[in-house]
């Protein structure tokens, strides 16, 4: 992950990153507006990535973590370093719902995101979604906004 400052350093460091760099976003990230962003390698060959040391350097570290973990299941992901050990993004348009909120807020915190946003975990999504969706009142756009609820409520055990 990197945060803003970082994210100025690497790509002063690494110019040739910038198209691997995506915006990052979590409940904490979208509630108070937090800038931060990870590299998105994808499907990008390691040796690819070798050529750029500040990219490499992130990516050992991540072989690091990985290896040391007590879980096997987190050591078997070792060998795809440059993938996230989850990935949920989606390939489109997508709505985007924190799990985490205040009970004081009147309101569910809910946006329209572009699929160059990286959602992680504390987040719901819902996929697949023409952006133009909301504008027309649609069915759709209802549909959507109660599978992301009913996502949460599952995940909250309601």
């Amino acid at each position: 992950m990197l945060k803003p400052e970082e994210f100025d350093y690497f790509i002063r460091g690494e110019p040739a990153a910038q198209k691997f760099i995506r915006p990052f976003i979590g409940a904490d990230e979208f509630i108070k507006g937090k800038r931060r962003y990870c590299l998105w390698l994808g499907d990008i060959p390691l040796d690819e990535i070798e050529k750029l040391p500040l990219c490499w350097e992130r990516v050992r570290a991540v072989e690091n973590f990985r290896l040391s973990s007590k879980k096997a299941d987190t050591r078997q992901k070792s060998k795809t370093l440059q993938l996230f050990a989850e990935i949920r993004q989606s390939a489109t348009y997508y709505i985007l719902v924190s799990r985490v909120s205040s009970e004081r807020r009147q309101y569910i915190p809910i946006v329209f995101m572009n699929a160059n946003v990286i959602a992680i975990s504390d987040v719901e999504i819902c996929r697949a979604l023409r952006r133009s969706a909301h504008c027309r009142g649609s069915d759709e756009i209802l549909q959507a906004i109660d599978d992301v609820i009913s996502a949460v409520d599952n995940a909250a055990g309601l």
